[in-house]
């Protein structure tokens, strides 16, 4: 599949035969008035701005993607301090083996950190790894929230950030980052789809070049100064 930077050159490419026939001392007058330079340039600025769209997405999802790792990593730090605290307390032993166990199911989730984000294509967009160990983490620290909960009064950390209120806030934050990295999954696999089709489909811009070619061909001649200016622009 394709980069983001191959489909930006293409569309560069594009804007460069489109001026290059624009330019010659008779005008190009196809057939199909779609492939007139100012309706070409019309369709070219469509792709460009979806290209932007998708580089927009795909830099807020890693943008993202980071806070969320290093929130994570929070989670679990504050997930080792609550948990030393029970085993700290003599009166909370007949909890503690419950909150140790849960808390290991925290602590040991694996997360990977995604600078970049797993939809770089439509077709990796399926293979999100990572999604579901920060789902698991959301709900893994919710019911260590309900325990420590349970225990009532005794749960008593000086530590403010400890206190279940503050832990519910950052489970709450974390699923705040897991819904919004999956809302832009499935926006930047949608656009990347739709992209493909204006690029590669059926009279897309694959199709518009090589079409100006022909027109160029017919109009001038295959040994002309104006075709020769365009045969070789890469669709």
């Amino acid at each position: 599949m394709a980069s983001e930077q191959t489909f930006a050159d293409r569309a560069g490419r594009a804007t460069i035969m489109s001026q290059t026939v624009g330019g010659f001392p008779v005008a190009f007058a196809p057939g199909d008035s779609e492939l007139l330079p100012i309706t070409f340039d019309v369709y070219i600025q469509q792709c460009n701005d979806k290209n932007s769209l998708i580089g927009s997405q795909l830099q807020t999802y890693s943008t993202n993607a980071g806070l969320r790792f290093g929130h994570t990593n929070g989670i679990k730090v504050l997930t080792r301090r609550a948990k030393d605290f029970v085993l700290s307390m003599v009166s909370l032993k007949p909890f503690q083996k419950t909150i140790s166990s849960q808390s290991s199911k925290i602590t040991r989730a694996p997360t990977k950190k995604k600078t970049v984000p797993p939809p770089g294509t439509p077709e990796k967009a399926k293979r999100n790894q990572g999604e579901l160990s920060y789902a698991d983490i959301v709900n893994n620290f919710k019911v260590l929230i309900t325990l420590l909960t349970d225990i009532g009064a005794p749960y008593a950390p000086p530590s403010t950030e400890l206190q279940v209120a503050n832990l519910t806030t950052s489970r709450t934050q974390l699923e705040t980052y897991n819904t919004t990295l999956g809302n832009l999954t499935g926006q930047i696999k949608v656009g990347q789809g739709e992209r493909l089709i204006m690029f590669n489909g059926a009279n897309g811009l694959k199709d518009k070049m090589k079409a100006i070619k022909k027109a160029v061909k017919s109009q001038y001649g295959g040994s002309s100064p104006e075709y020769n200016s365009v045969r070789l622009i890469k669709p």
